[in-house]
C-alpha cells in the first residue's frame, strides 16, 4: 500500500494500481486500498473505478467524503440513481456539510427538476456560500425557470467568488511556485508515504484552505486531511472530515 502511495505521488498511476490491488489482497478488511485504486485508476475504465469505490464503500459505509467522491463518479457515469442513493447516504452521514445537497441538485437539474434543485441549493448555500460551483448551477437552474434576474445575480456571485485569493503567506508561495492542486495532492501523499506526518499535515492543510478560499473543497481533499490525522492517532479529528 505505501510503495503504491509512492508510485500515485509520481504519477505512475498503473503501477500504483497494481501495488494498491495487491494490498486489498493482503488486507481486504481495510477501505483505503480499494478507494486510493479506484483514485488512481486511468480515466476511461469506469466499470473498475466504481466496482472498487463499491468495494470501498461497502467496508466503510460511515466515510463522508469517501460517499461524496464515489457518489459524483457515479454522476460522470451517468449512474444517477445509484448517486442519489450514496448522496443520501453522505447526508445521513453529515447532513450540516452542504456537498451531498449540491450533488443532489445536480441530479435534479439534470431530471428536469427545477424545483428541486432550486431548494437543495438554497440549502447548500446556506451551508458553504464561498462554493463558486453552488452559485454556478443556481444560476442555470433561475435561467431555466425564466428568472433572468436572480441568474445573473447568482452568475456575478460565482465570478466574484472565483476571483477571491486565499490570504496566507504559504499559500501565496505554493502559487508563486504555480503548484498545482495535483501537484501538491501527490506531494502529500509522497510525505505521508515517507512517515512525514507533520510537513503532511501542513501541506494539507494549506490545500484544503486554498481550495475553501476559492470557493470549492474536493471531497479527496477531505480525506487526505483526515487520512493524515488517523495517521497521527488524531482519530476523532479524522471522523470529523
Amino acid at each position: 500500500g505505501e510503495l503504491g502511495q509512492v508510485l500515485h505521488a509520481h504519477n505512475m498511476r498503473a503501477e500504483a494500481v497494481a501495488a494498491y490491488v495487491r494490498a486489498s489482497e493482503l488486507n481486504p478488511a481495510d477501505f483505503r486500498w480499494f478507494y486510493l485504486a479506484a483514485n488512481a485508476t486511468p480515466d476511461g475504465d469506469d466499470d473498475a473505478v466504481l466496482a472498487r469505490y463499491a468495494r470501498a464503500i461497502m467496508l466503510e459505509p460511515g466515510d463522508y467524503a469517501l460517499c461524496i467522491t464515489y457518489a459524483e463518479r457515479l454522476t460522470r457515469a451517468g449512474y444517477l440513481d445509484q448517486a442519489e442513493q450514496v448522496y443520501q447516504q453522505a447526508q445521513g452521514i453529515a447532513a450540516d456539510r452542504g456537498y451531498a445537497k449540491l450533488g443532489l441538485a445536480r441530479i435534479a437539474f439534470v431530471r428536469g427538476d427545477l424545483a428541486l434543485a432550486h431548494r437543495l441549493l438554497r440549502c447548500a448555500r446556506a451551508l458553504l456560500y464561498r462554493n463558486a460551483e453552488i452559485h454556478h448551477l443556481l444560476a442555470q437552474v433561475l435561467r431555466s425557470t425564466g428568472d433572468q434576474q436572480g441568474a445573473a445575480e447568482a452568475r456575478a456571485t460565482a465570478r466574484s467568488l472565483n476571483r477571491l485569493s486565499p490570504a496566507s503567506d504559504v499559500l501565496d508561495e505554493m502559487r508563486s511556485f504555480a503548484v498545482s492542486v495535483d501537484g501538491l495532492r501527490a506531494r502529500g501523499a509522497l510525505l505521508l508515504a515517507r512517515g512525514h506526518l507533520p510537513a503532511a499535515r501542513q501541506l494539507y492543510e494549506a490545500l484544503l484552505a486554498r481550495q475553501s478560499a476559492g470557493g470549492h473543497v474536493a471531497a479527496l481533499t477531505f480525506g487526505d486531511v483526515a487520512r493524515v490525522a488517523f495517521a497521527q492517532k488524531r482519530y476523532r479529528d479524522a471522523q470529523a472530515m
